[in-house]
């Protein structure tokens, strides 16, 4: 019986020796996975980051120089279509802003639908359309075609400011030009 116990106890120790070995494998195969797959998907979000914020200057900047041009120019340039077409002025600057806050916060939409986020998009977009009607109901009442460009203006803000929360939130990307934390 002593030399049976003794046996056992012999070929547990071997199986455990054995059972060690292949745990230690296995953990340095999961480390050098793990790893190489953090340092990859790193490396895929700090390339979609430099591109995002290159892509917002690209956007941002042209948007700033047009609409600096129709500030100063707005009132000849469309009088070229009409005398009337001048009263809508303050209304073209309004909505100029509304555009440029658009083009600051970058290509959220772009980088939601292209990363599978196209169901949050879509719900931001369905809201801002009803924010868009209401705030258009209220402006165009209270002042007229102005109120209606103030409307839509900041309804397109709010839009893009949530879905620029949103890529930070799902894509880990920064695609606003004047967010501090974004990298180049």
């Amino acid at each position: 019986m002593l030399l049976f116990w003794t046996g056992y106890r012999l070929r547990i120790r071997q199986l455990r020796a054995k059972f060690d070995l292949i745990l230690a494998e296995r953990g340095r195969i999961a480390r050098e996975l793990h790893d190489t797959l953090i340092q990859g998907f790193a490396g895929i979000t700090m390339s979609m980051q430099a591109l995002a914020s290159r892509v917002a200057h690209w956007i941002t900047w042209p948007a700033v120089v047009v609409l600096t041009i129709l500030c100063i120019f707005g009132r000849p340039i469309l009088r070229l279509f009409g005398a009337d077409f001048v009263d809508a002025y303050p209304s073209m600057v309004i909505l100029g802003f509304g555009q440029l806050v658009n083009a600051a916060s970058g290509s959220v939409g772009y980088l939601l639908g292209l990363t599978g986020h196209q169901k949050e998009s879509m719900r931001v977009i369905g809201w801002a359309a009803l924010t868009n009607i209401v705030f258009n109901l209220v402006g165009i009442t209270l002042l007229g075609l102005t109120g209606a460009s103030i409307g839509t203006a900041v309804s397109m803000a709010l839009w893009n400011l949530w879905l620029y929360r949103l890529v930070v939130r799902y894509v880990k990307v920064r695609p606003s030009l004047f967010d501090p934390q974004a990298r180049l």
